[in-house]
């Protein structure tokens, strides 16, 4: 063999091993650096989901500063600001945002009980079952009424 083509097979050698170590390297540097991207999203929708409570909140109109500290979050992480007149008038409680936060009641607790199960077949509960079927039927009608209605929907 000669001195070149044993220098190369070395090269070519050394040069797999530090390839074959680099790729998981890599891999983790880019999967670390993805998530350290979700989580710093994560903390940004956390705080203004904070700020938007604040300005939500009817009790904070008296406290400028709080609500000033809002008005900054919400602007520095929405792709389109305040203009500075709509952040003033937010910070001294003209403008309140009622619209951001939507409370939906919870449905009545019996409509929220699981359903009946079924009876064993095996000893003779077919009337038994075909009335726990019917009951749990009702219930679930009952529900999807009350959603709907709660959604102001109509049939």
């Amino acid at each position: 063999m000669s001195m070149k083509s044993r220098t190369f097979d070395k090269i070519e050698f050394w040069s797999s091993i530090i390839f074959k170590a680099a790729i998981p390297i890599i891999i983790g540097l880019i999967g670390w650096q993805i998530q350290a991207s979700i989580s710093e999203q994560g903390i940004k929708k956390d705080y203004v989901q904070i700020a938007v409570g604040v300005l939500s909140d009817k009790n904070n109109n008296n406290d400028p500063e709080l609500r000033k500290w809002a008005v900054n979050v919400i602007s520095r992480y929405s792709p389109v600001p305040f203009t500075k007149e709509l952040e003033n008038k937010i910070i001294v409680g003209q403008t309140l945002f009622e619209f951001a936060s939507v409370v939906r009641p919870k449905p009545p607790k019996e409509l929220m009980e699981p359903p009946l199960t079924m009876l064993d077949p095996k000893n003779e509960n077919l009337t038994q079952n075909a009335e726990r079927s019917e009951y749990n039927s009702k219930k679930l009608k009952a529900l999807q009424r009350w959603i709907k209605l709660s959604l102001n929907q109509t049939d």
